[in-house]
């Protein structure tokens, strides 16, 4: 809402999708689990209003850069990777030129890819110099490009990023924000693919705070891969487990473009 009242920010997030559809859909995405995340740690409406708009507009500065490079198949050259680099600066640029955009939401976009040992850019700043909204949006996007596909990698699943940022605690990221953001997604999140020990594959449609490996979980795909013409829902955490769900665990999560599958699919 903060946005669409802001007619000159939208029509840069307007820009950025026709520029790019990936960083679009990925701003959107960032913006959403940013101020999920902010909800989590307690901040106030203003507060979350603030990271919500700073995530949403800390990569804009991309319009600025050949096309080329936000959709080469292969990783960037060092030469390369120095170019993208100025869009955290260009995103500041055009971000300070919207009326009533926070300062907060300015400093977003300036140091969302700062490190906590100093080996961030562009300003190389360190530990308790980086504002803390900016490391919020740091991990989330992080976080979010790890989850996301690339044409040179394989995407990680949930797990494998969360594990990708707790091995960076304390070196690029505060430890104790790293934590609470591992609590917040849980080790398989709401909207993830999971699959049984059963065979079927199932999306996890409730998480269980006090156990995060005992999802609530509707099974969409049997075990021979055929989609299911009445999904079931299974709560790991049941106090009273049914008779099915006896010796059923999750053993990991499916990664959705390696087994063709939609989220939008079993919701529509």
């Amino acid at each position: 809402k903060s946005i669409i009242r802001n007619p000159d920010a939208l029509s840069y997030i307007i820009h950025l999708k026709a520029f790019n559809r990936q960083t679009y859909s990925l701003a959107i995405s960032s913006c959403v689990m940013t101020m999920a995340f902010a909800r989590f740690l307690g901040l106030n409406d203003s507060e979350i209003r603030i990271l919500g708009t700073g995530a949403l507009l800390q990569d804009v500065g991309m319009i600025g850069l050949p096309a080329a490079l936000l959709d080469k198949p292969d990783r960037l050259t060092k030469a390369e990777h120095k170019v993208v680099q100025r869009h955290a600066r260009r995103s500041t640029e055009i971000v300070n030129a919207i009326e009533g955009i926070p300062r907060e939401a300015l400093e977003i976009c300036l140091y969302h890819h700062e490190r906590f040992d100093g080996s961030g850019y562009p300003e190389g700043l360190r530990a308790d110099q980086i504002p803390l909204m900016a490391m919020i949006t740091g991990i989330v996007d992080t976080y979010m490009a790890l989850v996301s596909f690339r044409p040179y990698r394989k995407t990680a699943t949930s797990y494998e990023a969360l594990s990708e940022l707790t091995r960076l605690k304390h070196t690029k990221f505060l430890g104790a924000l790293v934590d609470r953001f591992v609590r917040h997604i849980a080790i398989f999140p709401v909207g993830s693919f999971v699959k049984l020990n059963s065979g079927h594959v199932g999306i996890v449609v409730g998480r269980n705070p006090m156990h995060i490996l005992e999802p609530k979980v509707m099974l969409v795909l049997d075990p021979a891969g055929k989609r299911m013409s009445e999904p079931m829902t299974v709560n790991f955490a049941a106090e009273r487990p049914s008779r099915f769900l006896k010796g059923i665990k999750i053993i990991g999560e499916v990664v959705p473009n390696d087994s063709e599958l939609e989220l939008a699919d079993f919701f529509t």
